[in-house]
């Protein structure tokens, strides 16, 4: 298992934080995002992680949104 906390950076001061969750068996995993910095202010986002079918492309599947108070 691999459970990390992430940094999604957009540069720019522009950054988002969260966890990613994956087990290294199988390549399945959750990364979640919880709030942000400068234009991710608000960012909150959940995709499910699959290991690539073609061997290169990691998939990620979810959605995003932003809080309206920022």
């Amino acid at each position: 298992m691999l459970d990390s906390n992430v940094v999604l950076d957009a540069g720019g001061g522009n950054r988002a934080i969260g966890r990613c969750t994956l087990d290294l068996l199988s390549g399945i995993g959750l990364c979640t995002f919880s709030d942000g910095i400068g234009n991710l202010a608000g960012f909150h986002a959940r995709a499910r992680v699959s290991p690539p079918t073609d061997g290169v492309n990691w998939h990620w599947d979810g959605f995003y949104s932003f809080d309206d108070d920022f």
